[in-house]
């Protein structure tokens, strides 16, 4: 039982308490003293006592934080499949967080309690239940660094479908969905955005983009191979502007060829 004990914090007393404890589980001196291993019986199972009591605080709080970030990512699910639509429009450019729905099911799967069940666990015959540790932590950070790249990956689409030659060819449709999602648009809401761009939004909007001959190309700014330094001389800005005006003069001349016949826009991005 205290050999199989795993995942004691580093520097908890507890450790100490169980090696001290494991120490006494001498054969030899039981044989010389048998009056000693009952002693020594009635420590271990007041150390399996204290420590299951401290296992199960620690259970029931890791379970009911799983449970709130479960809830939580269940409210992203929508926003994700709309995200993982808009990535699968070639037309709109490469896809953006394209890892993030598989990153999204994997923490969704680690934060179910379909395999924990709220009753306490009994841990005086074998130590851990279901490989949780005092060191078990649920994944709050996954989550909320998953939450922020959703949001700032929403917005860049949202910018994206806002910009005026796309927003063009999608209002000269009258389909109501797609009235809906032109409206989150207007009011820069990324959440309906996600939301309201439906496997029917979605097949619409490559139709119609498809049909105006319109193709988003990215540009990675990484790719900028000018100057990059300058002071507050007028003379130097214009020398960096005119750098990186012949960089995307070239870019699109690139694309064009690329793409023939289509109506090309770059999409500019970090990295």
């Amino acid at each position: 039982y205290l050999d199989a004990m795993k995942g004691i914090p580093e520097g908890d007393p507890l450790e100490t308490e169980r090696e001290l404890l494991w120490a006494r589980f001498d054969l030899g001196a039981f044989c010389r003293q048998p009056s000693q291993a009952g002693a020594v019986l009635a420590e271990l199972e007041r150390f399996q006592q204290g420590y299951s009591t401290r296992y199960q605080v620690h259970y029931r709080e890791y379970r009911k934080q799983l449970a709130t970030l479960e809830a939580r990512l269940k409210k992203l699910g929508r926003r994700v499949e709309g995200l993982a639509r808009m990535n699968e429009i070639g037309e709109l450019g490469g896809a953006v967080e394209a890892e993030l729905p598989m990153q999204y099911r994997n923490l969704l799967d680690r934060c179910t309690l379909q395999d924990l069940p709220e009753e306490l666990p009994e841990v005086k015959e074998r130590p851990i239940f279901r490989e949780i540790t005092l060191q078990t932590e649920a994944p709050e950070r996954e989550v909320d660094d998953l939450e922020g790249r959703l949001g700032e990956a929403l917005q860049s689409r949202l910018w994206q479908l806002a910009d005026e030659a796309i927003a063009a060819v999608l209002n000269r449709q009258n389909d109501a969905p797609l009235k809906a999602l032109l409206e989150a648009i207007q009011a820069a809401d990324t959440m309906k955005l996600a939301e309201h761009f439906t496997p029917e939004v979605a097949n619409l909007i490559r139709r119609l983009l498809q049909e105006a001959r319109l193709v988003t190309v990215d540009v990675r700014l990484s790719d900028y191979d000018g100057p990059a330094q300058l002071g507050d001389g007028p003379k130097e800005l214009e020398e960096v502007m005119a750098a990186f005006r012949h960089f995307l003069t070239r870019k699109i001349v690139e694309a064009q060829k690329a793409n023939p016949g289509k109506i090309v826009r770059l999409n500019l991005k970090a990295g």
